[in-house]
């Protein structure tokens, strides 16, 4: 069973300042503020103002400086979510501290649970790094005064050691409450609208792999039918999203087969309207016709699919199930016997089932065997007559 890749995003809060003056102002070389994200099952999760996700690449950072690979998971995408979820009131946006509690401690953390594997040691390590500097010391009363008290032990000063640094500049100040504004908000880009178009096959592509569910409309412009349907196609995913949320339940997107000619002959379109499901990136359904009833009826079966009441109850992700134990569970004492062979006697009587000579005494004696130990049951027979 191939694994799910687990990527950690680097970015670097300083946005280069960090290499250019680290030397001159902390006599060590540091090549950025790390700020770190990992991203899994197509979401960029992070820790900023609480626990945050974005697709990949599309928070306000900008494109990663460094992807580093991780390794697999092989745990489910709901057992992610559970996690995520469950950490929520481990890391909020109160609990934030720019030394001891940060993006970096939610990255490593998430991978540890998802591949066991730690992320860098210099990343981790930059905040002990910093302190241990004459301008970190200088500036640990202003990251606290922001922060709350740090639980980074000061380092020692050795014997014959100069005076402490001088206070911050104004401009390093403002360095700092930059790079703090940056690391602890670290937001995501404004919400993409549920409906949008795909002028050519890349843009449809993009849209279908940014969404957990997505409903493509092809359309013409020679098309009556696809004018009536197109109304009540965009109000319904509309009414399908929770306008006060941040995440995209569903998303619409229209293809004009005479401009995407592309799309169109990527996905074999040959009438419109036609509408196409996809979840998670794959196709789900599809469906010719303006009809209402239809589309309605095919977006709740997707959104079930992609959101069900319970993970137990998910159409395509069995794992749980097949994974489980092959070994028969077994009781001590039976149950109520004869209400239990009654029931089988209808189901045959219902399919008119009907038992041969040799096959009704073994299902006779079947019964007997559940309510007296002594007695011995042809298991060949009874294995022959279940498996017909």
């Amino acid at each position: 069973m191939s694994g799910e890749p687990v990527k950690l995003y680097v970015y670097d809060l300083s946005n280069g300042l960090a290499r250019q003056m680290s030397m001159s102002l902390t006599g060590r070389q540091i090549d950025g503020i790390w700020h770190t994200a990992v991203v899994v099952y197509g979401q960029e999760f992070y820790f900023g103002q609480g626990i945050l996700a974005s697709p990949p690449g599309q928070t306000h950072l900008g494109p990663p400086l460094q992807v580093i690979d991780m390794g697999e998971t092989f745990l489910p995408q709901e057992v992610l979510i559970e996690y995520i979820e469950s950490q929520r009131s481990v890391f909020t946006a109160e609990k934030y501290h720019l030394l001891d509690f940060n993006c970096n401690t939610f990255s490593n953390s998430l991978c540890q649970f998802l591949t066991g594997s730690n992320i860098p040691k210099h990343i981790t390590d930059l905040p002990a790094d910093f302190l241990n500097t004459p301008f970190g010391q200088s500036l640990r009363p202003m990251i606290e005064g922001m922060f709350g008290q740090s639980q980074l032990a000061p380092p020692a000063a050795p014997a014959g050691a100069q005076a402490a640094a001088p206070p911050p500049t104004a401009a390093q100040q403002s360095m700092l409450q930059d790079v703090s504004s940056a690391a602890l908000s670290a937001a995501p880009q404004q919400k993409p609208s549920v409906l949008q178009t795909a002028p050519n096959l890349s843009t449809l592509q993009r849209w279908i792999q940014s969404c957990k569910a997505v409903v493509v409309f092809f359309t013409s412009a020679t098309c009556p039918p696809c004018r009536t349907i197109k109304p009540d196609f965009e109000r319904l995913v509309q009414d399908k999203n929770d306008t006060n949320s941040t995440k995209i339940k569903l998303m619409g997107v229209t293809v004009d087969t005479g401009i995407a000619f592309d799309a169109a002959q990527k996905f074999g379109i040959r009438a419109t309207p036609t509408f196409m499901l996809f979840h998670n990136g794959e196709k789900f359904s599809e469906f010719r016709g303006a009809s209402y009833a239809e589309l309605a009826s095919s977006v709740n079966l997707l959104l079930f699919t992609a959101y069900p009441p319970h993970p137990h109850r998910k159409i395509h992700q069995l794992r749980g199930v097949l994974d489980l134990p092959n070994k028969p569970v077994l009781y001590s004492t039976p149950g109520k016997v004869d209400m239990i062979y009654s029931k089988l006697e209808s189901f045959l009587d219902q399919d008119a089932i009907k038992l041969d000579d040799k096959e009704r005494s073994i299902f006779d004696q079947s019964k007997k065997a559940v309510l007296d130990p002594k007695v011995t049951l042809d298991m060949a027979g009874w294995s022959s007559l279940i498996g017909n």
